[in-house]
């Protein structure tokens, strides 16, 4: 949690000291601003041959320029970084540039991958789950589709280059992080077995893609979703939605679903209800509140996937948790410091 990567001996467990710094590597360094107790691990390192690759855990809606969420491969015998991913394209060099603006491209943080990567060994390949971009609920000064961020992208394990990349949530305001591990499994196709990678989402989407080239292996749509009435926000026109597997969220939350303990209870909530917006799933935040159904919570999180090989059967839990989210008009001063200052939000 303290932003360390440590190597032991396993025969005596103490450090290597040929490994980094007597055992150790500082992994809050050359991340940009690192804002202290913010910057940090969550999950595992992913292996592959002597390569370890490490993501990073960042504390949320602190500012826009938050530390980077790079991915890196360190040297398993040294500790050398051997390379580094930016899951926000800082090069017009990158094909997937063109979904920035100049502006959020050379500012913006976060993207980072604090779920657990997953990795194909005969492959050489790492599959690194994304997070959405700094800040989550308002996207105002990261406009386009923000690609690599809210993905899954498969890397070279070996020099960290993309060889492919599949975006869930398009312009995340939600806070739709791919919040658990990808899955490894195969797909039966034409008497033969299609390595491919299942990526659960918190809107309750699970999407089916070829382990080798990324492309979905049962048809995707790109279905309209509801505009934003927060001025200054352009929200994605439309959003991936996967016709197989079938959603695991059905149908939006509805005022019939309101329920409480006590007729008092439910009167009170559906007091709340009534006052804020509410519609289907990728609804927008607003500034009135808006309900939202699965929530940044829910879906299928961290806890990830178990899958059956003998049976093709993918395995999940379901958070049925409704959240809600409001935004607050702040004054110029306040927001122009939050922005390029260290104060949190």
């Amino acid at each position: 949690m303290d932003a360390r990567l440590i190597a032991l001996d396993a025969a005596t467990g103490q450090p290597c000291d040929d490994f980094g710094d007597q055992g150790t590597v500082r992994l809050d360094v050359g991340v940009g601003r690192v804002q202290e107790g913010q910057y940090g691990v969550t999950s595992p390192p992913a292996v592959v041959g002597d390569v370890v690759v490490v993501g990073s855990s960042i504390g949320d809606n602190r500012r826009l320029d938050m530390e980077h969420g790079a991915v890196r491969g360190f040297d398993a015998r040294t500790g050398r970084e051997l390379w580094s991913f930016d899951p926000i394209p800082r090069s017009p060099a990158d094909p997937e540039y063109q979904h920035w603006s100049k502006e959020a491209a050379a500012t913006t943080g976060a993207g980072n991958a604090w779920a657990p990567i997953s990795a194909d060994t005969s492959m050489g390949l790492v599959f690194v789950p994304t997070g959405s971009a700094a800040p989550d609920f308002f996207a105002g000064l990261r406009p386009g589709d923000n690609r690599y961020t809210n993905s899954v992208v498969a890397l070279d394990a070996k020099t960290g280059k993309v060889r492919w990349s599949f975006q869930v949530v398009h312009h995340d305001l939600w806070d739709f992080d791919v919040g658990s591990q990808p899955s490894l499994i195969t797909v039966p196709r034409d008497g033969r077995e299609v390595p491919a990678v299942a990526v659960a989402t918190k809107m309750g989407h699970i999407f089916i893609l070829d382990r080798a080239t990324g492309a979905p292996l049962f048809p995707v749509e790109e279905r309209p979703v509801p505009a934003s009435d927060v001025p200054g926000e352009q929200a994605s026109p439309t959003q991936p939605f996967p016709v197989l597997p079938k959603p695991l969220f059905p149908a939006p939350l509805e005022r019939s679903d309101v329920w409480g303990v006590t007729p008092g209870e439910k009167k009170a909530c559906l007091a709340e209800f009534d006052r804020m917006r509410s519609g289907p799933l990728f609804t927008p935040p607003s500034l009135q509140g808006t309900v939202m159904y699965p929530g940044y919570a829910g879906g299928t999180t961290w806890g990830g996937m178990s899958w059956s090989p003998q049976q093709h059967l993918l395995v999940t839990n379901l958070i049925r948790i409704p959240l809600w989210v409001k935004l607050e008009q702040r004054a110029p001063a306040i927001a122009a410091a939050t922005r390029s200052g260290p104060r949190s939000g």
